[in-house]
C-alpha cells in the first residue's frame, strides 16, 4: 500500500515523455488500483527477445550475432529498437549445438562460456542482451575503469553486491 501511494505521489509531481503517465488511483480496495496510459508495443526486453529468437531459430541459415551490446541497437523514428552491425556474426546450420570460432566481440559483453571455451551458441547472444538490461537497470557501462580491479566489467560489479540478478562461471 505504502508503495503504491509513494508511486501516485512521485508520479504525479513527473510529466516526461519517457515516463508512463499515471491516469488514476482507487485507494479504496484491499490492494490499490492504480491506471496507465497503455502502452501498445510492450517493453524493450520483448522486442529484442524477439529479434534475438528469430535470429536463432527463424532465420535460415541460424544467425549468431556476436556483438549484441547497446550502442548496436538503434531507434527507430517511432523509438522501435532494431539490432544492428553485423559485420562480426556467424551462420550456424539448424542442428548444431554449437559453432566453434574464436572469441569476438566487445569486452563487458562477452558470453564467459564462449570466450573460456571457444563454442559460440544462441545463448552467448542472450547473455550479451542481459548486460544490455544490466546497463539499462543500474546506469552503468558494461566496462567501467574507475570501478574496483575485480568490478570493471559490470556482471562481477553486479555479482559483488550479492544481488542474485546474474551468476555465470566458465566450465571445462
Amino acid at each position: 500500500m505504502l508503495r503504491a501511494l509513494n508511486e501516485v505521489g512521485i508520479l504525479s509531481q513527473a510529466n516526461h515523455r519517457n515516463l508512463v503517465k499515471l491516469l488514476g488511483c482507487c485507494r479504496e480496495a484491499e490492494q490499490p488500483l492504480m491506471i496507465y496510459e497503455y502502452i501498445s508495443n510492450r517493453i524493450l526486453h520483448d522486442h529484442l527477445h524477439e529479434a534475438l529468437a528469430y535470429l536463432h531459430s527463424i532465420a535460415y541459415p541460424l544467425i549468431y550475432h556476436r556483438d549484441v551490446k547497446s550502442t548496436n541497437i538503434l531507434l527507430d523514428n517511432e523509438f522501435n529498437a532494431k539490432v544492428s552491425d553485423f559485420g562480426i556474426s556467424r551462420l550456424a546450420c539448424p542442428g548444431l549445438s554449437h559453432v566453434s570460432t574464436c572469441a569476438q566481440g566487445t569486452l563487458g559483453y562477452l558470453d564467459r562460456e564462449y570466450f573460456c571455451n571457444y563454442q559460440l551458441i544462441d545463448k552467448s547472444d542472450f547473455y550479451s542482451f542481459r548486460v544490455v538490461l544490466l546497463e539499462l537497470l543500474t546506469s552503468q557501462n558494461a566496462v567501467d575503469f574507475s570501478r574496483d580491479e575485480n568490478s570493471v566489467n559490470l556482471v562481477s560489479y553486479v555479482i559483488s553486491t550479492r544481488k542474485p540478478w546474474f551468476s555465470y562461471e566458465c566450465s571445462g
